[in-house]
C-alpha cells in the first residue's frame, strides 16, 4: 500500500542521513543531504504522478 512504502523510504531516508553524518565532514555531509533532498522531492513527484496516471487508467478501463 501506500502508506507502507512511504514509511519504508522514511526509514531508508532516516538509515542514510545517520550513514552521511557519521561518515563525512559537515561539509561534506551538507552537500549529500542537500542532494538527497533533492532527489527526494523528484522522486516524490514521480510517485503522485504514478498515482494519478494510475487512477485515470483505472476509471478508462472501468468505463469501457
Amino acid at each position: 500500500s501506500e502508506m507502507c512504502i512511504r514509511d519504508r523510504v522514511g526509514l531508508n531516508y532516516n538509515q542514510v542521513v545517520k550513514a552521511i553524518h557519521h561518515n563525512y565532514d559537515a561539509a561534506s555531509a551538507t552537500r549529500m543531504l542537500w542532494r538527497l533532498e533533492q532527489e527526494t522531492r523528484k522522486m516524490t513527484e514521480l510517485q503522485q504522478q504514478i498515482l494519478t496516471l494510475a487512477e485515470e487508467f483505472g476509471k478508462r478501463w472501468s468505463d469501457e
